[in-house]
């Protein structure tokens, strides 16, 4: 399962996907690794649901060739990101 996924970095969008998501976190899949630095926080939108999305602010603590493993601010709600 993945969820698409709206990052703002600086005055852009971009659109990716999450494809694991927990209350803590969210790792995206990515060509454009290089956009995000460790230990920067960026503004995510996760969409969930038919027409719901989780905004928060999340960190980045990993970069690798499996993608961006993202710790958020606010704790997801497990019941919404299994829609």
């Amino acid at each position: 399962m993945s969820w698409p996924v709206r990052i703002r970095i600086e005055e852009d969008s971009f659109e990716w996907h999450a494809v694991n998501a927990s209350i803590h976190g969210i790792r995206l899949v990515t060509s454009a690794i290089d956009m995000l630095k460790v230990g920067a926080s960026y503004h995510v939108g996760i969409s969930i649901g038919g027409s719901g999305r989780f905004p928060c602010t999340a960190e980045v603590r990993r970069l690798g060739e499996r993608g961006a493993g993202m710790e958020t601010s606010q704790k997801a709600r497990q019941r919404e990101l299994a829609r």
